[in-house]
């Protein structure tokens, strides 16, 4: 069959179609779809990377109201290999591991478990970068809570991307900064409490082992 035949049949059955829809009437169109706002579909992405890291560091630093009513800032370091391996350390002779649900806490180079709080019940920090959890948080994003498309800044000498979410029954909000598809500066705004986390090293070679133990 020649190239001009197969055009012509092409053709044919296409405006037998044609007709029929014309006969028949044709299907009703589908209802138009609400408008998604760009700047929804671009973080969602990047949180659906952030839910699947392999691993992760963050330098997380918090602010927490004092009975008194002054306001005390708490630092750490965060080392995550999902789904149950991580690390908070407070300063360097000082630190909690959990491993397949057993955790552990150093003070100098002494490793002792913590029996009150391993277990499957504890639920433990990994809380905080929990996959499920945040495919739920970000599920919620463009519905509960708004997004909103700032400017660029610098971290560390890179460019990143700033959203701002706003969780609509509340009225917190959450600065993002994002680069290379990840977020690498969240910064929660809890009243006049701000809890910044600066992340990075994603989907590289960190080793947390359950440690010998005194």
């Amino acid at each position: 069959m020649t190239i001009k035949s197969r055009s012509f049949i092409a053709f044919a059955f296409a405006a037998l179609g044609a007709s029929l829809a014309l006969a028949c009437g044709a299907p009703a169109a589908p209802p138009p779809q609400p408008k998604v706002d760009p700047a929804v579909t671009e973080i969602k992405a990047v949180m659906q990377n952030y839910a699947a890291a392999k691993s992760l560091r963050a330098q997380i630093s918090a602010q927490v109201a004092r009975p008194d009513g002054t306001v005390n800032t708490i630092q750490f370091v965060y080392e995550f290999v999902p789904p149950d391996r991580y690390e908070l350390s407070s300063n360097p002779t000082s630190s909690t591991r959990v491993v397949a649900g057993e955790t552990f806490a150093r003070t100098g180079t002494t490793w002792a478990l913590q029996k009150e709080w391993s277990g499957s019940e504890y639920g433990g920090m990994n809380h905080l970068f929990d996959q499920k959890i945040m495919n739920q948080w970000n599920e919620s994003i463009g519905k509960t809570s708004t997004v909103a498309k700032g400017a660029t800044d610098t971290l560390d000498g890179k460019q990143c991307q700033l959203y701002v979410l706003t969780d609509t029954p509340t009225g917190n909000k959450t600065d993002v900064c994002v680069a290379d598809n990840y977020p690498v500066r969240m910064v929660y705004h809890f009243g006049s409490l701000l809890t910044t986390v600066l992340l990075k090293d994603f989907n590289t070679n960190i080793v947390i082992e359950r440690p010998n133990v005194s």
